[in-house]
């Protein structure tokens, strides 16, 4: 499992650690952002999940993350 703190209380990690009930409860984790296109969502009870569909496509991912983004800091502000 691979993850870093970016700033307090606001994680990136690999799909393993979305999956970790223990990570998310112990870090009072309440938003996931999934950013695959076919991982299914966890099952953690009082957390809200977002899909912003990324790729291996550098440019294609720019674009969709741009696209996404009022969606994704809606999703941190309001939390």
């Amino acid at each position: 499992m691979l993850y870093t703190e970016i700033i307090s209380g606001l994680w990136i990690g690999d799909i393993d650690i979305m999956y970790n009930k223990k990570f998310i409860t112990d870090n009072a984790i309440t938003i996931v952002i999934n950013c695959t296109s076919n991982y299914k969502f966890s099952d953690h009870p009082n957390v809200q999940n977002v899909r912003i569909p990324l790729s291996d496509n550098l440019y294609h991912n720019l674009d969709t993350l741009r696209q996404n983004k009022d969606k994704i800091l809606s999703f941190i502000d309001t939390s």
